[in-house]
């Protein structure tokens, strides 16, 4: 009985290692062809251009909210496939710098992006656009700048008009007991 399910095992093993780990075979020049654009991409045109914007942000722990104005400036890069946002907000006393970038993501059919700032943050998250009730929902992970724990957080952007988006976003611990920020604000385009 050992014998025979050992054949079976290594007659099914070869059978796989045979066919079923079998590559395409390619060329150089096949492998080397840029894949065509995504289509989806074209809807992230929206955000570019030079932007004012205006916020207000509630840290857990802090009485008042705070009050923020920056600016940013969204641009192609990459052969128009990543958008690439830079930013600065006066947060207070304080100035926060950095930048985002956006794409689309065709095998999960979702909008990635990721978030880098001068306070050492950084953030990872999904975006997907809602074309029923116009609005894009974000979903993202990272670390909070209040206490350096992980965070997951939550927003949406809505576009008022063509020049102008309304937005809020929201932070908590990993299992949503802990809300650490929440934030909202306008963005009007220059």
């Amino acid at each position: 009985m050992k014998n025979s399910l050992w054949t079976v095992v290594l007659a099914a093993g070869a059978l796989l290692a045979l066919v079923g780990c079998e590559q395409n075979k390619m060329t150089l020049d096949e492998m080397m062809q840029v894949p065509p654009r995504a289509p989806e991409l074209d809807r992230l045109n929206a955000f570019l251009g030079s932007w004012h914007g205006e916020s207000q942000m509630k840290i857990t722990g802090v009485d008042e909210p705070m009050a923020n104005t920056g600016e940013s400036n969204v641009s192609w890069d990459v052969d128009n496939r990543y958008l690439v946002e830079r930013f600065s907000y006066q947060m207070g006393e304080n100035t926060m710098q950095g930048m985002s970038m956006w794409t689309w993501d065709d095998k999960s059919g979702v909008y990635r992006n990721w978030w880098f700032d001068n306070y050492g943050i950084a953030g990872t998250g999904t975006v997907r656009y809602d074309a029923g009730n116009d609005v894009w929902r974000m979903k993202s992970s990272g670390r909070s700048m209040v206490n350096g724990q992980k965070t997951v957080g939550a927003g949406t952007i809505k576009f008022v008009d063509e020049d102008t988006m309304k937005w809020d976003y929201a932070e908590w611990d990993t299992l949503h007991l802990i809300k650490y920020m929440q934030m909202s604000g306008t963005s009007r385009r220059q």
